[in-house]
């Protein structure tokens, strides 16, 4: 009896071996390969969910990209807190379509607009900066805007919005939020002391280090929002899940935070509005937008444009699908907003030189 305990304890010793070398081989070669990235979020105590510096990542999404974090934690090239002269210096905000990991840097639609912009001021050093994060609506953007993005002193801010990003959702629970009191906007802190913190400093250890951990929880993210079907069936998942139809919806409002913040950007000189849908905000946030002093760009016209020559700026062929801006879209959005730019940052230039 004794002898079959020992032999059966051997058996388990090789086997929790082999699997650990099985484990620490199929992890290597997908960090070497690329396959997927180990997790590139952490936290800040100030900021809330913040990107690792100097991390890379890898995604598969419209398409297959890779690319690093700079060592600030934002996207692109690695500009400084503090200018070093009289560089003119934009910043981006907003979400997916800001961050857009769908293309290579070079023809994200930053490098086009920095080059463009470098090209028609001649005599300016100009400096785009990428703070563009995923499912960031107006509230996170204007949160992230006032305690990291505002560091780097940008002289024009563009917010890139969308109609859904004009509700502040609170999904994330690392990440403030805003609210009225007394008819003032304050920010909630509550995020520094959520319960979901705890187990998101217990689990990051791993995923920021285990390219297969960190698969297997982007796996269960999809699984949770109801993606694995899609993702296993594609077309044929319609059969069995049909899409629901939305557009009998009634376009949302805008609550009293989202105009709140609208005029508080009103007193924020350089900020722009980037309206980058298809669909018109309502009346109420235009008339707030106007009434705030700030100028608004639209980028419908310009890929309408593009599509009306026979290139839809969505459209991804390598994976059949609709989505983000692909590389004819980021190359139109770039050059559209460099024109539309020139005047709204020569006439900043005169309001400050008339001071």
């Amino acid at each position: 009896y004794l002898f079959s305990v020992l032999k059966m304890i051997k058996q388990l010793g090789y086997f929790f071996i082999t699997l650990v070398l099985t484990f620490l081989l199929l992890e290597g070669y997908m960090q070497l390969a690329e396959i997927e990235a180990v997790s590139v979020t952490d936290f800040d105590p100030e900021v809330g969910r913040i990107a690792v510096p100097d991390r890379s990542f890898a995604y598969y999404n419209e398409n297959f990209t890779v690319g690093r974090y700079n060592k600030y934690g934002y996207l692109g090239p690695a500009y400084p807190k503090k200018k070093s002269g009289d560089e003119l210096r934009i910043a981006l905000l907003g979400d997916s379509y800001v961050e857009g990991f769908q293309v290579q840097p070079r023809d994200h639609f930053r490098s086009i607009l920095e080059d463009s912009l470098r090209h028609r001021l001649a005599s300016s050093t100009v400096q785009v900066l990428n703070f563009g994060r995923s499912g960031f609506d107006l509230a996170n953007s204007y949160a992230y805007d006032q305690m990291f993005v505002s560091d780097f002193r940008p002289d024009v801010t563009l917010y890139f919005l969308a109609l859904s990003d004009l509700e502040q959702s609170k999904d994330d629970p690392l990440l403030p939020h805003w609210y009225l009191e007394d008819q003032q906007l304050k920010m909630s802190y509550d995020f520094r002391k959520s319960d979901y913190l705890e187990k998101f400093q217990l689990a990051k250890h791993g995923l920021q280090n285990s390219s297969i951990l960190q698969m297997l929880n982007n796996d269960l993210k999809l699984v949770e929002a109801g993606e694995a079907p899609r993702i296993i069936l594609e077309k044929a998942a319609t059969w069995w899940y049909p899409s629901e139809d939305t557009s009998s919806n009634a376009l949302p409002e805008a609550d009293k935070v989202t105009l709140a913040i609208i005029q508080a950007l009103g007193r924020q000189p350089g900020t722009v509005i980037v309206n980058r849908d298809s669909i018109a905000f309502p009346r109420q946030v235009q008339s707030a937008i106007q009434q705030a002093g700030i100028p608004m760009i639209s980028v419908s016209d310009t890929l309408q444009e593009l599509k009306a020559a026979g290139v839809d700026g969505n459209a991804w062929e390598v994976t059949n699908s609709q989505g983000h801006w692909n590389h004819a879209g980021h190359q139109a959005v770039g050059e559209y907003l460099s024109r539309q730019l020139v005047p709204l940052i020569r006439s900043r230039r005169r309001q400050i030189s008339n001071r």
